[in-house]
């Protein structure tokens, strides 16, 4: 089955080692990580 897993949090919030995890786990799966503003308070 393939997923497609979205990631957003802050500068130095583990979204990359959680991305590379994610990769090795879910081989056919896409995920994006987006970088979002530590201001931003609304979930997107």
């Amino acid at each position: 089955m393939k997923y497609i897993i979205r990631i957003g949090g802050v500068t130095n919030g583990g979204k990359t080692p959680l991305t590379n995890k994610l990769v090795q786990t879910l081989p056919s799966s896409s995920v994006l990580t987006v970088f979002m503003p530590t201001k931003c308070h609304r979930l997107l």
